[in-house]
């Protein structure tokens, strides 16, 4: 189980399932405990909440959540600015709070990290990387507002909110509103992600990652280009990219290249014409 700090209370707010950042289960074959599911909740001021709980997602209460629910240390997932890093910091903006997403690092793999330096040093990275993904600036590439600090730790990156992924898109339309969003120009909504890999690799950068969940829609639902964690120098090595069905299996994703964006374009490309498209990735 995972290591937190056990005289935090734990955040009495949480009411419903909906009141939390994310959750995830795991079930591990032939292991008696080998079932449960992690919980975890970000607070605006860095405070980071997370759970185990040796239950299967559908036999666990929100009760049982709330009361769980323990305080992560900053230092297991924060990282230490480095000297000579420089992020810009975010003070001030124009736009509301509603239209601002601040990214977190994953606790998709919190419990079994360890040592977490992985956690931190990957969240650290995206920040780097969109300090230079913010100078050669593209519509179709998120935009960034700057970074939260906290002791010298980076605990936020702050970027533009914008309404879904193109997976949760998909999803929408199988609801009986769905007319309510919208139609996708297929043709003009791949000129458009082409535009922004493009516009990536002429600054000799690959993304690495490129599937539904990493783009999102704008307010015409074209495309922003998201989730800049695997987004690196050509030929720089890789702490994680690729996406099973989204990379090609016969060229591992272990250095950037931008053959990574092409076989992702395509693919994106046959799934946004086949009507019967999996909404995974």
């Amino acid at each position: 189980m995972a290591t937190v700090d056990g005289d935090v209370s734990p955040p009495h707010d949480i009411q419903a399932f909906t009141d939390l950042d994310g959750a995830t289960g795991v079930h591990n074959e032939g292991e008696s405990d080998g079932v449960y599911t992690t919980f975890w909740k970000f607070y605006r001021n860095g405070d980071a909440y997370f759970t185990q709980i040796f239950k299967p997602r559908p036999d666990i209460n929100i009760a049982e959540v709330k009361e769980a629910m323990r305080r992560i240390p900053d230092e297991d997932i924060y990282p230490e600015i480095p000297e000579g890093v420089n992020l810009k910091e975010m003070t001030t903006t124009e736009k509301p709070d509603n239209e601002l997403y601040i990214k977190r690092p994953s606790l998709l793999t919190y419990e079994t990290s360890n040592p977490r330096e992985w956690i931190r040093d990957v969240f650290l990275g995206e920040a780097q990387i969109m300090e230079q993904v913010s100078s050669i600036q593209h519509k179709n590439i998120i935009q960034y507002y700057g970074c939260l600090k906290r002791d010298r730790r980076l605990v936020g990156i702050v970027l533009e909110r914008h309404k879904c992924s193109l997976t949760e898109f998909f999803l929408w339309q199988m609801d009986k509103d769905k007319d309510k969003n919208g139609t996708i120009d297929s043709q003009r909504f791949m000129e458009e992600l082409e535009s922004a890999i493009f516009h990536l690799h002429q600054a000799g950068l690959a993304h690495n990652d490129l599937k539904p969940s990493n783009i999102l829609l704008d307010k015409d639902n074209l495309p922003v280009l998201i989730d800049f964690g695997s987004c690196r120098p050509f030929g720089a090595r890789l702490m994680e990219g690729g996406t099973p069905g989204w990379c090609n299996n016969e060229k591992p994703v272990m250095f950037s290249d931008k053959e990574h964006d092409l076989f992702g374009l395509d693919r994106i490309r046959e799934w946004l014409a086949n009507p019967d498209r999996a909404l995974y990735g």
